[in-house]
């Protein structure tokens, strides 16, 4: 079985998710991370982009960054346990 490599998407705004998803899927990408790195990224929002974008059949995980979300910000998210 083929491994199926994952891209990590960055984009400012909507249209650029969208033309990046449109780029990326014509190239044969089907797997994709969406990285909250701020409390207001409105993540629900991407996530129905991705599904109108892309529709069946794709992969796309969307995935909470501790370093930048957490109570304690990136010293705690990086802090030795």
């Amino acid at each position: 079985m083929a491994l199926r490599p994952r891209v990590e998407l960055f984009f400012k705004t909507d249209a650029e998710l969208r033309d990046r998803l449109r780029m990326l899927t014509g190239a044969g990408y089907r797997a994709f991370n969406l990285v909250n790195k701020d409390k207001r990224d409105p993540m629900e929002r991407w996530v129905d982009v991705c599904c109108e974008e892309l529709g069946p059949g794709n992969d796309v995980c969307a995935h909470f960054s501790s370093k930048y979300n957490s109570a304690g910000g990136p010293a705690a998210a990086e802090k030795p346990r």
